[in-house]
Order: C-alpha cells, then structure tokens, then sequence
C-alpha cells in the first residue's frame, strides 16, 4: 500500500473510528471519497455533479436517438424509468422526451400536453435549454386536441363523466405553467379563449381561476363549483314540478326544509308545448294551465307554497326534461299517473343527491384545487376562498293532488296517444 493510502486510512480511521459515524452515508463505499468529500468538499460536490449529469447524458442521448429512429414506444418505456413526480434534470428530460415521443406517433395527445404543462411549471434550471420548444410543444398539442374535438369525436364523448367531471379555467397560456393535479382529479385546464366548443357555461362565464363541474343531466354545460349543489337541486325540482303540471295536477305544494329557498318566479298562467311522442307516450299539442289560487307561508327554516292549476288539455309527458333519464323513479311515477291514474303523490328531495360529488370527493378535489390555484394566482388566499365553502343541505317535499284522468279525457284537448313503451 502507498504512503498516500496509508496516510489517508490513519486520517479516516482518526475522524470515523469504528466506521459509525458515516454509516449512512451515501459515500461509506469508499473511505477515500470519503475522505476528499471531508478534505475539500466543493471540488468533490462537483465531481459527483458532473457524473450525474454524464449519467443523464448517457440516457437522455439514447431517448434522442431512439427517437430519431422512430421507436416512440421504446422511448416511453425508457422515459418511464426515469420519470419522478419530484422535480429533476432527470425527470424533466424525461417528460420532454416522453411527450415528443406522443406528438410524433401522434398517440396520448392529451397526456402530452399534460407534460408540456407541467415542464414548463418547472424550476427554470431544469428546462432553460429547451423551454421555448416546450411551449412550442403545449401550443400543437392544445390546437391538435381542439381541432379533434370540433371535426372528429368531441370532448364530452371521447372522455368518460369521471375523467371530465371537473374543469379548471385560468386567464391565459402564461397563467397555466404548472397547473397539473397529480391526483388526476382535475384533469383538465383551459384557458379563457381555448375551450373545446361542445363544452358551455352558465351566463357570465367562464371566469379566470375558477372550478367548474359537469352537469350530471345536461351534457357539455359545465357549472361553478360553487352554488353547484344547491342549482341543480332547484332544477331538479323545478323540472318535477313541471312534469307534475303536465301530468293534470290540480294542487302542488312544496314544502323546504333546514336550506336555501328554492322559491321560483311564477305567473298566473302558462303556457306549455309539445309535439310528437317521448318514451312512447303521447306529447302532443300545448298544454294551457292558469293558477287558479297560490299561498306561501315561511319561517327560519322551513317554506312552504301551493298552486291550484286547471289544466286545458290532456296530460301528456314533455320531450325536453334533463333528469328524466337518470331518474327511475320519475318513469315509474309516470306510469303510475298515466296507467294507474294516481290522484295523489308525494316525493323528498335533498341537494346532496343532485349532484355527483361525494363529501370524500369534494375533499379530495378541493386540496387539488387548491394546488392548482396557486399556481395560476400567485394572490390566492386560501382563507378567503369561498369555492368550497360549507352551506346547509336543503330538502323539500313535493306533494301532488291530480284532477281523475277520466275526467280530463273527456273534457280536455290534446294527442290521444297513450303510454305502452315507457322504459324503465
């Protein structure tokens, strides 16, 4: 052994007796890189630097070069080996690579964008050679997938009710750098001006930094997460309570319970049309109600109001309900009406049944929001945020006294098809 060795053994021995100290090291391998790390620390640091990088290198030039020969698989499955939710030199290179590979085989458009979204989310010094052609990169993957969903398979159809139940909206393409749920929650994040055309909004939206969620009945509308429960529960009984009129009603009232009203306007009269046939049973003509009486009364927490309605045609089932396909209890209530002739019904509804979003779920869609809002707005304050914020559940019965189905038979007006197909 050289005198050097020797010399560095009595000096390593002296300041790491019984090998201990540095058990966990990542440097305990070797007592002499030890020892240069201890001596002159600086130096070694960039050794080891430069080796990893050497390492990235070596692996980074074979994705290159096998996408060079078009073997996009084999660049993915390389990629993968070295891809980290933790930001790296590796793992950026290994997003770039994996989403080049996508965009050339034309294949995961969507996954690619999601790379492209995330890198440039990333600390600058990991992408500072090629972030301008990553951004390249986001703008042909976001005009690739909007140009599909306008002239090929929509948005609403190629993607699953879970896979597009939630929507992020920011201000624009400097806003969305790093807005990518990790917990695919949120898959989606559009801009303003860059939305697929077969999704729509309520009036005076979209807004910028703001949580939508699909309507559960309505295919493509999106809604505020916020006030989204209470919405759709106000539409759902809405839309009974239309159905009901329709039916031949002679009295409704609805009584809400320990929530937010779900009082509506209403008018003396109306007027109510419908052709052709829904699930087999007749819809024809126009249906002419006139309110004939109406008291409400109302406390702390509970409402409650009535309509008496002389209805001017026979009882038909209107074409363009939202719920009605969702609702096997409404079809079930129809044939009641319409092949029993019930003369009375009653039905509860809660705010939580109308919309798909568990409390576990809202949970867990909530701690991604807020990881993606604070990407987008660096001024976000999570306590003032109201998007997720608590509000009472609401409940209402709806109870229903119906004219006899004989008598509007014979007096009233209208198609005289009858119920026979009604699915269930």
């Amino acid at each position: 052994m050289s005198k050097k060795k020797k010399a560095a053994d009595v000096i390593y021995q002296f300041l790491n007796p019984g090998g201990h100290i540095l058990k966990n090291h990542v440097f305990k391998k070797s007592k002499h890189k030890t020892l240069a790390a201890i001596i002159d620390p600086s130096t070694y640091v960039k050794d080891m630097i430069d080796e990893k990088i050497d390492k990235n290198d070596k692996w980074s030039n074979q994705a290159k070069l096998l996408l060079e020969q078009k073997e996009y698989q084999s660049v993915i499955e390389l990629c993968n080996e070295q891809s980290s939710k933790d930001e790296s030199y590796s793992s950026a290179q290994a997003d770039y690579y994996k989403a080049k590979a996508y965009i050339c085989s034309n294949e995961k458009i969507d996954e690619a964008r999601r790379l492209c979204i995330r890198l440039l989310g990333m600390n600058p010094k990991y992408i500072e050679n090629y972030r301008s052609e990553i951004r390249d990169l986001y703008d042909r993957c976001t005009e690739t997938l909007l140009s599909d969903f306008t002239n090929n398979t929509k948005f609403t159809d190629k993607y699953s009710f879970g896979e597009r139940q939630f929507l992020f909206i920011v201000q624009n393409e400097d806003k969305i750098s790093g807005c990518v749920d990790n917990n695919n929650l949120i898959n989606w994040v559009f801009t303003i001006n860059k939305i697929p055309d077969d999704i729509s909004f309520p009036m005076g939206h979209p807004q910028a930094n703001t949580l939508y969620v699909a309507h559960p009945a309505q295919k493509g509308m999106y809604l505020p997460f916020k006030g989204a429960e209470h919405e759709l529960f106000n539409q759902r009984v809405r839309e009974f309570k239309r159905l009901a009129q329709c039916l031949g009603a002679r009295e409704i009232t609805v009584e809400t319970k320990k929530g937010e009203s779900i009082f509506e306007e209403t008018t003396n009269s109306q007027d109510i049309k419908g052709e052709g046939s829904y699930k087999g049973i007749g819809a024809g003509g126009s249906y002419s109600q006139t309110t004939k009486n109406s008291s409400q009364t109302e406390s702390k927490n509970e409402q409650r109001y009535s309509i008496l309605y002389e209805p001017s045609s026979k009882p038909y089932v209107p074409e363009d309900l939202l719920w009605l396909d969702m609702e096997p209890s409404w079809k079930m209530f129809i044939r009641e009406r319409m092949e029993g002739g019930i003369r009375s019904f009653a039905k509860a509804f809660s705010s939580e049944e109308s919309i798909s979003v568990s409390n576990s779920l809202s949970n867990s869609v909530k701690a991604s929001f807020q990881c993606l809002i604070a990407k987008a707005d660096s001024s976000f304050d999570e306590k003032s945020d109201k998007t997720f914020s608590s509000s009472k559940r609401s409940h209402c019965e709806i109870k229903i006294e119906f004219f006899p189905l004989d008598e509007l038979n014979k007096t009233k007006k209208g198609n005289k098809k009858k119920s026979d197909n009604l699915e269930e």
